[in-house]
């Protein structure tokens, strides 16, 4: 009960997380083709790194296998993403692959 409530609120932090990206809605119809690739940059990174966060709280829950699926989705959008795979790798030595 405890670890699910951990894990609860890990998620809860999480979509906090995420609720303050920017988003589409707050590009204004003004700005420069520039800051608007910028804003697009900062919320992939974001996404990314709350996806690669979700997935070591899957792993911490043990659903080791949703959490080798969430990385290697994360890899699929992002192949240079070092963390994501060294966090990977990691999963994949402590669970014996």
């Amino acid at each position: 009960k405890k670890e699910s409530q951990s894990v609860e609120k890990k998620v809860k932090q999480l979509q906090r997380e995420l609720s303050q990206t920017k988003t589409a809605d707050n590009i204004s119809a003004g700005s420069s083709v520039t800051n608007q690739n910028e804003i697009f940059d900062d919320w992939r990174k974001r996404a990314l790194a709350i996806l690669n966060n979700s997935a070591i709280i899957l792993y911490e829950a043990e659903m080791e296998e949703k959490s080798r699926d969430v990385f290697e989705k994360i890899l699929k959008l992002d192949p240079e993403n070092d963390l994501v795979k060294e966090n990977l790798k990691l999963l994949n030595a402590n669970s014996g692959c």
